[in-house]
């Protein structure tokens, strides 16, 4: 976002430290992707990937937050506390 907002609005310091965050981000992910034998350019698309995953953790918050708990193959888990009180055998 740095970056391209530093291009938009011609601020050379937001775009500079925008794609340098990028161009390390990149790099340091470059080994993992060796490693899978995954080509190299996906490397690019790890802005889009964090932000994807900020979106999931987000309605992850909103659902626990609404009492929905985890829902996992159309199944959803109370939280504990909530949760009916087990039987205890004498």
């Amino acid at each position: 976002m740095a970056l391209f907002a530093g291009l938009a609005t011609g601020t050379a310091a937001a775009a500079l430290c925008g794609g340098l965050a990028w161009l390390v981000m990149a790099a340091t992910y470059l080994p993992m992707l060796r490693y899978y034998r995954q080509p190299l350019w996906l490397a690019l698309t790890l802005p889009a990937t964090a932000f994807l995953y900020l979106l999931m953790t987000v309605d992850s918050a909103v659902q626990h937050y609404r009492g929905r708990g985890a829902a996992w193959k159309g199944r959803t888990y109370a939280r504990p506390d909530t949760a009916a009180p087990k039987e205890s055998r004498p």
